[in-house]
């Protein structure tokens, strides 16, 4: 997950200034985001237990702060609470600001304030991101087909 989560942050930044990332009414809107870049994690009302620990690990939190994300929002659904404590390094933690839930009644404000979203397959995740026009990368969870 780490190379593809690389790999697309970077290529949505490559050479773009933050007006082009943003859209100039959204910069005005959400000057906040342009310093503290948001990457929101979501499961939908399942359980996908790999990616939440997958997000959850040292090596991720470090690759995305290299990114320059400082928060990261996790929905982790029916599945298990993440273990951030698995992250060793405290000053790593300090580097991104983490947040978990495991259900909210709308999943849209986290996800207008997000940069990126990860997502797992489900119709309905997928079409908010669209409708929101935000960048999403989708992970299938094999466990469930």
């Amino acid at each position: 997950l780490i190379p593809v989560i690389r790999a697309v942050c970077l290529s949505f930044n490559n050479g773009l200034k933050v007006d082009a990332i943003y859209g100039t009414k959204k910069l005005q809107k959400n000057m906040e985001m342009k310093f503290k870049r948001t990457m929101f994690v979501t499961v939908g009302t399942t359980s996908f237990d790999c990616l939440i620990s997958s997000v959850s690990t040292n090596a991720f939190i470090e690759t995305i702060s290299a990114l320059g994300y400082s928060r990261l929002v996790i929905q982790y659904g029916r599945g298990a609470k993440p273990t951030l404590d698995n992250v060793v390094d405290t000053t790593t933690k300090n580097l991104v600001e983490v947040e978990s839930y495991r259900f909210k009644p709308s999943l849209q404000p986290d996800m207008e304030a997000a940069s990126i979203i990860i997502s797992h397959a489900g119709a309905g995740s997928i079409m908010e991101c669209l409708n929101l026009r935000k960048r999403c990368v989708v992970v299938i969870n094999d466990s469930l087909m």
